[in-house]
């Protein structure tokens, strides 16, 4: 039930589970060895002093079940556009509309942003 799923921002300290579920969908993809980031990087890359990527997760009793990662890019013909890197609902949490509030979340965040 959606009721029970709450969205939020992404914090420092949940990079080590979205970090799981990227490996996640590497294994799903049947790419497990291509996921080379490491908890550091990541880390630093989204919360220290000049992130490049940010994102939203969703809770289910206190356990983040999906997430959604985007970055800003320029084009000097195009101006700022925000791209979607990756979304992932964990499967057992798929067809509860939980995609839908990540994506709600993303468009929120891009008439802010862009």
């Amino acid at each position: 039930m959606t009721s029970d799923i709450q969205i939020r921002r992404a914090e420092a300290a949940d990079c080590p589970r979205i970090l799981e579920l990227v490996q996640e969908l590497a294994d799903y993809e049947k790419a497990s060895s291509e996921v080379t980031v490491s908890q550091e990087h990541f880390s630093e890359s989204g919360f220290g002093a000049h992130p490049v990527w940010w994102g939203f997760v969703a809770e289910a009793q206190g356990r983040i079940v999906a997430f959604a990662l985007y970055y800003i890019r320029f084009s000097t013909w195009k101006g700022q556009a925000m791209y979607l890197e990756d979304i992932l609902v964990t499967e057992e949490m798929r067809g509860k509309g939980i995609g839908k509030q990540l994506f709600n979340a993303l468009i929120a965040e891009a008439r802010q942003k862009v």
